[in-house]
């Protein structure tokens, strides 16, 4: 059989419509890249959001992104194919992203046989749920797991894909792992980017955090 995996999304549902056209159709597709781009929109814009308080909350690791950005792009807009020279954007990214997990749990999995886990007998074909935060700040894995600290992902370089370790799912892992988490990483990392980039951000004082979280504002930053 044809490979049916693509460059992208879109192509490989291109492809499955091509191999198996009584399982897919244009609606369906349509349905599926809709249901794509609306799942990505909620979590992505919670991420920026949060980051940024974070940023606000430690102004020093916003002035530390500020200057990398600033030594290697300069003054124009940073771009994809800048990602890769900016190591502590991408810590600052992924610290967010623990600090302040997006996703309460993981998709639903089923145990395929019996098992026992810290003393409970787990059934065959129990519907097991894992809490990404528990994870993300067990401190037996983390140091200081409620402080905002990107140097961490600079001298521990884990990817979010959890294939090192289970320490860090923030897009779960393994079949069931988001299948935006490229398009989530771009869009998070070059809109952080440019924010950093253009704007002064900073906790507004004397006000209390709100039910939402950090108040916070930016202004231009002088040219």
């Amino acid at each position: 059989m044809e490979s049916v995996i693509g460059g992208n999304y879109c192509e490989t549902l291109f492809q499955l419509e091509k191999q198996f056209p009584e399982k897919f159709n244009d609606s369906g597709l349509t349905s599926l890249c809709a249901e794509f781009l609306n799942a990505a929109l909620h979590t992505t814009t919670t991420a920026i959001d949060s980051t940024i308080a974070l940023l606000c909350e430690h102004p020093e690791v916003n002035e530390k992104l500020y200057r990398e950005i600033e030594a290697v792009v300069g003054k124009r807009a940073v771009d994809e194919s800048d990602l890769p020279q900016l190591p502590y954007l991408s810590a600052v990214v992924r610290e967010a992203l623990r600090v302040w997990t997006i996703a309460v749990t993981t998709l639903p999995h089923a145990t395929s046989e019996l098992r026992k886990l810290g003393g409970y007998e787990i059934p065959t074909d129990a519907m097991v749920v894992f809490v990404l935060e528990s994870f993300h700040l067990d401190p037996t894995h983390w140091s200081d797991p409620s402080i905002f600290k990107p140097e961490r992902f600079l001298e521990n370089d884990l990817d979010v894909l959890g294939s090192k370790t289970f320490s860090f799912l923030p897009f779960s892992a393994g079949r069931r792992v988001c299948p935006g988490i490229q398009l989530a990483m771009f869009e998070i990392s070059v809109v952080m980017a440019r924010l950093v980039q253009n704007l002064e951000w900073e906790k507004v004082p004397n006000v209390k955090n709100t039910e939402i979280g950090t108040v916070f504002r930016a202004r231009p930053r002088s040219l």
